[in-house]
Order: C-alpha cells, then structure tokens, then sequence
C-alpha cells in the first residue's frame, strides 16, 4: 500500500518494507473500485498508537456490511446510520461529517518498483480534486492506464491529494499493465472481491461524471 501520513507517499510492500518517503512520484492507476469503499472505526484515532486496529465495519461491495466485517452496524449500508452526515464531527473543521468514512481505492503501478501494484486509498478531502481528475481523463475518451499521473499534496493542507495528467502511456508499460488487469492481479486491492452478508439485495446504480473542459495533452502518437 501507500501511505500518504505525514504528507508524504511511503510505499510499503507485502512483507511491510518501507521505501523512502517522496513528496511527489508519477505512476500509474490501472484500476478502482467499482463502487464506493467504507469504512468505520467505533474508536478515535490515536496517533500515539503503535498498533493497527482494523476497521469493526466496512464494504467495498456496494451493498452493505462485508461479510468480514466484525460489528456491522446495519443491514445495508443505505440504511446504515453511521451512513448519515452528521453522525459525527470533524476534529479539524467542525462540520458535520459521516462517521463511516467513504474512500475510493485504486490500484498503482510505480515505474520505480518495477511492476508491483500498490493500493492508494482516497478519502473525502481529496474527493473534489480526484472528480475533477476523473472528468478531465473521460474528456479525452480514455482509461486512466492510458496515462502518466503525477500524484502530489495540495499546498497548506493534511492529506489532500492532487492528481495531474504527465504525458502518454508508452506501449511498453501498457503492456504490462493490461497483464496485471488480465491476470486480476488488482481484484483484491480496489476491493471487487469482498461479499456482503445481505447478498439478496442488488448493487446500486453507479453516478456517471459529466466532462468538463480539460488542459491539453501533447498529440497522441
């Protein structure tokens, strides 16, 4: 995965090794998942905590609670009032927030690790900038495999994200990328493994983003 504490981006691989932290790198996003990923915590964040304590609910199916999930809180996650803005409070702003945090989950391809794929998890705060990320790829007509992004933190914020377009895919490195996505290599990461215990129920249907006007990319050879 990567971690993005500190605003910095970590990469920590399978055995947790733990790369040198970077500011800034340019990878690629072979895949997301499919519908929005929850999570929720019954207890409060401790910085000071030197030990990772799993979330007591979360989905990433769409439908509600994972089978997984230790405590679910409700039936579906549309019914769910840990769902609901204003089940809690930002420490931060004060407004009224979710207390089961949305978050979109992508796959990453870094050229400097070779072909590992890591899982970079977006939360609400960079939500705005990843949308518009996401208009400016489907203006042009094209997966976001098809392109170098640069990832970043935005100015005078915590953990906010940036996401901009660096140039063309080479054939090579698509190459390789269509291999990961054709050996599913990215299914666990974006999360389209997980079952929820409500399996009756039928997925949402899934927003579509509208295009904007987007900067220009050099000519696609």
């Amino acid at each position: 995965h990567i971690s993005i504490q500190g605003n910095k981006f970590t990469f920590v691989d399978a055995s947790g090794n733990e790369a040198q932290p970077m500011l800034s790198f340019d990878g690629y996003i072979i895949d997301v998942s499919d519908f929005m990923n929850k999570r929720y915590y019954d207890k409060e964040y401790d910085q000071k905590a030197t030990t990772y304590e799993p979330p007591v609910c979360w989905s990433s199916n769409g439908i509600g609670p994972s089978r997984e999930a230790a405590k679910p809180q409700s039936m579906t996650c549309e019914s769910c009032p840990q769902n609901v803005r204003g089940s809690a409070t930002s420490k931060m702003s004060g407004a009224a927030i979710k207390a089961c945090r949305d978050e979109k989950w992508l796959a990453i391809v870094n050229p400097a690790f070779g072909a590992m794929v890591f899982q970079l998890v977006i939360t609400p705060g960079s939500f705005k900038n990843w949308k518009a990320f996401v208009n400016t790829i489907e203006n042009y007509k094209v997966e976001p495999s098809w392109v170098l992004t640069r990832f970043m933190f935005e100015d005078k914020t915590n953990g906010v994200l940036n996401f901009s377009i660096v140039n063309w895919t080479s054939p090579e490195h698509l190459a390789v990328l269509d291999g990961a996505l054709a050996e599913r290599k990215t299914d666990l990461i974006v999360g389209r493994l997980d079952v929820p215990r409500t399996a009756a129920l039928p997925p949402p249907v899934q927003n579509q983003a509208q295009p904007n006007t987007a900067a220009q990319l050099p000519p696609n050879q």
